[in-house]
Order: C-alpha cells, then structure tokens, then sequence
C-alpha cells in the first residue's frame, strides 16, 4: 500500500513539473522577430532589425525623434545576450504586445515590444531594467 501511495505522489509531482514546463515554452508566433534582436546583441549591427522596424518606431527612455541614432549605439553597450522567454503575449487593438526575458547565463533581462499585423515592430522596449553607461 506504502509503494502505491509513493509511486501516486511521484506521478502527481512529475505531472505538476510537466505543466510548469509548458507555460515556459518559447512563444514562436514572434520568434522571426525576436531572433533579430537576439542576433543584433550578439553581432552589434542593427542593419536587420532596423528593415524590422516601422517608420516613427519608439524605444522606452529615448527622446522621439533620436532612435535612428539611439539605436546603433544602445545595441554596442548591451550584453550579448543568446537566449529569450516569451513570458506574455497581450493583445492591443490591431498589435500584440511581447513580454520577453532575455538571458546570458545568470543576467536577465525584461523587455517588450509592439508588433503589427504586418510583423512589424512599432515599440522596442529594450530598456526596461537596465542601465545605459
């Protein structure tokens, strides 16, 4: 009776473990995009991201008007981080709002950004939790 009830609790365990594995899983709807960002911390060029990017795209925490200049130099002073999550995807009037964590080995990272309906990236929040020396 000891061996069934231990070997129930161990399923019901590897059961919970494998539902908290699921709500981690990589989001792929906007994986063309985010792997562009992913490859502009790696590389420091944005030549990609920027055909990624509409005309009047914003970024947190720079002035409207300077994220054509901004953005070169932002990318140079960021870590190259490898690896994303997409925690959350939300839903705006005719754009989808992309919750990410980035990651390189222990340093994370939250960001977001704002797609159209195009895959367009309208808002690059990449500056969230980080500080710009």
């Amino acid at each position: 009776m000891k061996k069934i009830s231990l070997f129930v609790l161990l399923l019901l365990a590897l059961t919970n473990l494998s539902a908290q594995n699921k709500k981690v899983k990589k989001d792929n709807r906007f994986a063309p995009q985010i792997e562009t960002i992913i490859d502009a911390f790696k590389t420091k060029k944005v030549d990609k991201l920027n055909q990624l990017l509409i005309k009047g795209y914003t970024i947190n925490r720079i002035p409207k008007g300077i994220e054509p200049m901004a953005l070169p130099q932002i990318f140079q002073q960021m870590p190259s981080f490898n690896n994303y999550v997409v925690t959350d995807v939300i839903a705006l009037k005719e754009n989808k709002k992309v919750l990410i964590t980035f990651s390189l080995k222990e340093q994370k990272m939250t960001a977001n950004i704002v797609i159209n309906k195009l895959g367009k990236i309208t808002e690059l929040n990449i500056l969230g939790d980080t500080e710009m020396n």
